[in-house]
């Protein structure tokens, strides 16, 4: 499309117009500040608004969440055109890979297995070539949130018997942890005892069935929410 304005008469509902919006943005015609970015410097945008999707559900307010996953599904849109432009990938790339896992990961809706037979670990560690507890937890993002992050390599080595990792432990862990705190005086052992009780807390979140990050999250919010109504009375 040699015309940006050439985007007005199409169907803005087709997913197809979107990419068009996003071709426009970076062609000759297009956007200064759109032309300028990269995979690197969109990183903040897509993080921005992958958290306010989750503000949107979090405050069960169905127009903000159409909009907050507009602009969410427009980052995704961003990377694919680039990686287009650079010939890397392009979206058709994109949505193959992303339908092939969908299938891989569920043989039991796709193939002739039963919900009972499938072993999800195995599928993921071989779709993701990886051989080792190490290789598995070097595969974990290092832009995770700490909480996250915590929460899913103590799940790796629960399961690999890599750590002991039960309520009775993590309990256990926190009370010497706190004892520590209570006794030393060292920064460097009450950072060792911190570290204790956020991890033990992750896992215990995980055992009992909770996202950590998120039930902290929920908590901070609960926070503010009091401090509100403590200046209304």
């Amino acid at each position: 499309m040699k015309n940006p304005k050439d985007c007005l008469a199409l169907d803005f509902r087709e997913l197809s117009t979107l990419r068009a919006v996003m071709a426009a943005l970076r062609s000759e015609d297009g956007c200064p500040w759109d032309k300028r970015q990269t995979h690197s410097s969109l990183k903040r945008y897509l993080l921005e608004e992958t958290y306010e999707v989750i503000d949107a559900i979090d405050q069960q307010n169905i127009e903000n969440l159409v909009e907050e996953l507009g602009d969410l599904l427009f980052q995704i849109i961003f990377h694919a055109q680039i990686g287009e432009e650079d010939g890397d990938f392009t979206m058709a790339d994109v949505i193959q890979g992303i339908n092939t896992k969908m299938i891989y990961r569920h043989p039991h809706v796709f193939g002739d297995s039963t919900p009972e037979e499938v072993d999800w670990e195995k599928l993921k560690a071989k779709e993701k070539h990886t051989t080792s507890l190490a290789d598995e937890l070097h595969r974990i993002p290092k832009d995770f949130p700490a909480l996250m992050a915590s929460e899913k390599i103590q799940k790796k080595l629960a399961k690999s018997g890599g750590r002991e990792t039960d309520v009775s432990f993590d309990l256990a862990q926190i009370r010497t942890a706190a004892d520590t705190l209570e006794t030393q005086e060292g920064q460097k052992e009450k950072a060792e005892a911190l570290q204790k009780i956020l991890a033990a807390s992750a896992d215990l979140a995980r055992l009992n069935g909770f996202q950590p990050e998120l039930l902290l999250k929920e908590y901070n919010t609960q926070m503010i929410d009091a401090q509100k109504l403590d200046a209304n009375h």
